[in-house]
């Protein structure tokens, strides 16, 4: 063997024996969590579907409006209260049929079953009757068979036969729908087909329901069962009828998966979403394509086509919208509606008579004491006896149309009698040829269910605990109508991405600080249920959140136990070693020989500076090693530059940060004023800095782009000078007004300010020009010194001054005032109103993270709950004591 591939060999199995845990974890997590998943275990799943409703709570919010041809007719408890008690008889629903056909809709769903025969009580009473008549009047009547037939017919009036009325009803609309069911037996082997009835689904060839015949796939993996459970024949010869089998999840009761198509027999047939959609768009099974595994296909006749993504089972997952955006109208409500619309229009038919009648002033007195009745509170208005009924139809019909006080205050003001029947109708309402309700049901799909309390076809969805299933067929009507459908991605691209991301992350990060081992791993996860969350609200794509956050997470705390123990162990070791590691030969043999300099200081005025970039910890961890210090030297070469150009002698640098002294070593006049027209200017700088690196394109992430800098200055005695050890120092600064003008750089981001100064330092730039605008702040203490401070703003340079900074400053201020004098209330209010047009607001500078506005606001909030303690007679001085530094 070469030495070539020895030395591959050895730095294979190096690297190896480096990223073991690198490399072998990852797979061995992600393949027990991808298990869970894949396998459906039930506690897995229960966290997964918890994150999926935690993504529906987060969508509700900007959730469209339901399809506007879709109205679901709501048996709520209204509709109990005045129909009557649940199930109602069948003659309820024959005439809510009837009344529909004033303003009929293309197609009626009912999400109930009608499966059973409800003439069970009238057939009794009949027998009950014949064999009365036959024991106790046979033998005494002529010719019994005529009396016992003109009993009989008596009888069918006063006992309806209410499916016959049902069905004659449901007759009236060609695209009546009602419910049938799947299942594993029949419940009743032996019954035979009445030879007058002929189901659709035991006619050779087709019917009026015909089952699906453009399917490919496996027929038998299709939901469904045996045999099913059908309407009754009244319905089946007048009406469709369409499956609704849903299955609940055995974790929660949620229905996430709706059979789009189901399997009784040998045939398929669509379920009742799908069928509905069909009638309303006037289609047959000719028109519907069914690939097993990939979509229903519903072709237009329009020429254009949706197509509903199914699984190998025909089943589609349900793109559940918010509860809100289903809203409905009672059964009894929209009924009694239509008929009230059907009585006026009966009146309004009468135009001539109703002239004739306002001619002789019949009707006027009338229409005008029901207008001003309806005008007062609800609690004020009178019974109205006497009263033409046609005349309180009318108005309580107009009360419907928005605005109809001034349509009535109008007519009231009227002199004379009114004599056209124009005059006492609503605008809005005669300029249609028909009078229509709140919920126009003409033309649109109508689903009828139950959503009253007590009844029984309720259940969980991702919005509630209890809701009405009637809006899970709502929901997949909605979806197919919209073509807005929720899809999930193959789990096994995600796996082998997930694979490399820990691999890489892994590998990349191993012996890394652990804040960084940390905070990358946190980012990514973050970063990951972010981007599932955004493209499920945006896209109704539903990724899977648990199996790839645990593995990778997993993976990152077993690196970082790893390596917390190493470090921890390096440690020790170098504890043990430190007093013989570094001798003071080894020190004297790497100085260089020559003069040594004194070392000492002396007190100057000087105006201190200190810079620092805003989150440089994010810069670091964006940029690579190469780019960070490309970065860095090019933003401290310009900052540099503006501040030698004012006299400044830049004491060092600290990674991102900048330390500058003002009047030292070498006097510069005017220093204060130099210094802050500096720190403007650099601010100046730094925006063509961020217009140069946009314009690179995708050389720089985003946040260089915005990059900001935080600046302080402050003015007064100081020690400066060479200061160190002996052998090394330098030229710097030192006393209270540094680490003051340090509190300023640090404490300017409380603000939400980019550069602040003391006190003393704006009074000594305003000694020596106007050419900056100053903002006062706040009197602080800050921690570690007892004697409070004043600090300002220096907003922009006088030359830049806009009259919307000056607005800002002015009502700024007067809000100041307000404060000092603890009227705390108006303070906010006015320090809100400022914040509206601050330069730094979140709508101009996302990057920062608040306004001297707002902060102030707070205060305001603060300070009235924890009012200062103020000796009589003295006012308040708005000293805050800053609890960090």
């Amino acid at each position: 063997m070469s030495l070539k591939k020895k030395s591959q060999d050895s730095g294979a199995m190096s690297f190896w024996k480096r990223h073991t845990y690198s490399l072998m974890a990852p797979p061995i997590l992600l393949a027990i969590f991808f298990s869970l998943m894949l396998f459906e275990n039930q506690q897995y799943l229960d966290f997964e579907y918890r994150t999926q409703k935690l993504r529906y709570a987060g969508r509700a919010g900007s959730d469209a409006p339901v399809h506007k041809d879709l109205l679901m007719v709501a048996i709520d408890d209204a509709s109990i209260e005045r129909l009557g008690r649940w199930p109602w008889n069948r003659d309820v629903h024959a005439d809510f049929l009837r009344v529909l056909t004033y303003l009929p809709p293309s197609v009626i769903t009912y999400d109930i079953f009608f499966s059973e025969a409800s003439d069970a009580k009238r057939g009794e009473t009949i027998e009950k009757i014949i064999s009365t008549f036959t024991g106790n009047f046979g033998t005494k009547v002529a010719k019994p068979e005529d009396e016992l037939e003109r009993i009989l017919a008596i009888h069918q009036n006063v006992f309806p036969n209410y499916d016959t009325l049902l069905g004659e009803a449901g007759a009236l609309h060609p695209n009546l729908i009602t419910g049938a069911l799947t299942q594993a037996k029949p419940e009743d082997e032996t019954k035979e087909v009445p030879t007058d009835v002929f189901p659709p689904w035991k006619i050779e060839g087709g019917g009026r329901d015909e089952p699906l015949t453009r399917v490919t796939g496996d027929v038998t993996q299709v939901f469904g069962n045996p045999t099913a459970l059908y309407p009754i024949p009244e319905l089946q010869k007048n009406g469709h009828f369409a499956f609704v089998d849903t299955e609940p999840s055995i974790i929660d009761g949620i229905r996430r998966k709706y059979p789009v198509i189901v399997r009784t027999g040998g045939r398929v047939y669509p379920s009742l979403g799908l069928k509905t959609v069909m009638c309303h768009w006037g289609l047959t099974a000719k028109e519907v394509e069914v690939r097993l595994g990939e979509f229903v296909a519903i072709y237009k006749k329009d020429g254009s086509e949706i197509r509903i993504p199914i699984s190998e089972k025909g089943e589609m997952m349900i793109n559940y919208r918010a509860t809100d955006t289903f809203k409905s109208i009672g059964l009894s409500a929209l009924n009694g509606e239509l008929v009230v619309i059907n009585q006026i229009e009966g009146i309004l038919c009468q135009k001539d008579q109703w002239i004739e009648d306002f001619e002789k002033g019949e009707l006027d007195a009338d229409l005008r004491k029901a207008m001003k009745n309806a005008l007062k509170p609800e609690k004020e208005q009178e019974d109205l006896v006497g009263i033409n009924l046609a005349v309180v139809q009318i108005v309580n019909f107009m009360k419907k149309a928005p605005g109809y006080e001034d349509v009535f205050n109008d007519m009231l003001k009227m002199e004379g009698k009114i004599k056209k029947v124009s005059d006492f109708y609503p605008k809005g309402y005669v300029k249609h040829e028909k009078y229509v309700p709140y919920e126009n049901p003409q033309g649109r799909i109508l689903i009828v269910g139950q959503t009253a309390a007590g009844l029984t076809d309720f259940g969980p969805t991702p919005y509630e605990g209890r809701g009405a299933l009637v809006r899970v067929q709502a929901n997949v009507i909605d979806n197919i109508l919209k073509g807005d459908f929720l899809t999930a991605p193959s789990p096994y691209p995600i796996a082998v991405v997930c694979l490399l991301v820990m691999w890489v992350t892994l590998i990349l990060l191993k012996d890394k600080p652990l804040l960084i081992s940390i905070g990358i791993p946190v980012g990514v996860v973050v970063g990951y249920a972010f981007f599932a969350y955004l493209i499920f609200e945006y896209k109704s794509i539903m990724f899977p959140m648990l199996w790839p956050t645990m593995s990778f997470f997993g993976c990152h705390i077993g690196a970082f136990y790893l390596h917390w123990k190493k470090e921890s162990d390096q440690k020790n070791r170098i504890k043990g070693m430190f007093g013989t590691y570094l001798s003071p030969e080894l020190v004297t043999k790497m100085v260089n020989s020559g003069d040594e300099p004194s070392l000492g200081g002396e007190d100057v005025q000087i105006t201190a500076f200190f810079s620092d970039v805003q989150s440089f910890s994010s810069f670091s961890e964006k940029l690579t090693p190469q780019q960070l210090v490309d970065l860095m030297n090019e933003y401290l070469t310009a900052m540099t530059d503006v501040l030698m150009a004012q006299g400044c002698y830049v004491d060092k640098y600290i990674g991102d940060a900048i330390v500058g002294i003002f009047n030292a070593p070498v006097e510069v006049k005017g220093h204060a004023l130099k210094a802050c027209v500096s720190a403007l200017k650099q601010h100046i700088r730094l925006e063509e800095l961020r217009q140069k690196w946009r314009s690179e394109g995708d050389k720089w992430p985003s946040i260089v782009h915005n990059m900001q800098s935080r600046m302080g200055m402050n003015t007064g005695q100081a020690t400066v000078g060479n200061m160190g050890s002996a052998n090394r120092f330098n030229y710097t600064m030192m006393g209270d007004t540094v680490n003051l003008a340090a509190r300023c750089e640090s404490g300017a981001k409380a603000y939400g300010v980019y550069t602040m100064v003391t006190g003393e330092t704006k009074r000594a730039a305003e000694a020596e020009g106007d050419d900056c605008v100053f903002r006062y702040l706040d009197k602080i203490i800050v921690k570690g010194r007892s004697v409070p401070a004043e600090m300002y703003e220096v907003v922009c340079l006088r030359t830049e001054l806009t009259e919307e900074i000056k607005q800002c400053l002015t009502v700024y201020e007067n809000a100041l005032k307000l404060f000092l004098d603890q009227q705390w209330d108006a303070a906010y209010a006015t320090f809100m109103e400022a914040s509206k047009i601050e330069a730094n607001r979140k709508e101009k500078n996302a990057m920062a993270p608040t306004t001297p506005s707002l902060v102030m606001a707070e205060r305001c909030e603060y300070m009235k709950e924890h009012p200062p303690v103020v000796a009589p007679g003295e006012k308040w001085d708005g000293v805050y004591v800053m609890k960090s530094k």
